[in-house]
């Protein structure tokens, strides 16, 4: 019988090549829209292009964004896996430790 991890790796294997032919597919679509459609020149306002040219340096690229996010959600995922392996293991040994026997009841004081 596989372990658990063995049909982890698997699923995953089997969802991370289904979304890379999906990711072909839709890139095959995108260009193939791309070679087929002229898209409109739209006129552009002469401030809205000033103000344009005066972020462009400033903001940053839509794929500098995803980056920077998924790497921020790596670094997260991998802190809280620490953090629960952790307390998994402190859980652990505190279950093969075991507990002190609780102090026995004084005698009631006489009246």
């Amino acid at each position: 019988m596989p372990s658990y991890q063995d049909v982890t790796r698997e699923i995953g294997d089997q969802w991370v090549a289904a979304l890379k032919r999906t990711e072909d597919a839709l890139a095959s679509v995108a260009q193939g829209v791309r070679d087929r459609v002229d898209l409109p020149q739209i006129p552009v306002p002469d401030r809205l292009s000033r103000l344009n040219d005066a972020l462009s340096d400033r903001v940053p690229l839509p794929s500098e964004l995803v980056k920077a996010n998924f790497e921020l959600t790596e670094r997260l995922l991998a802190a809280q896996r620490d953090l629960t392996l952790r307390l998994l293991g402190a859980s652990e040994e505190a279950a093969e430790t075991p507990a002190p026997k609780p102090a026995a009841k004084k005698a009631a004081s006489a009246k």
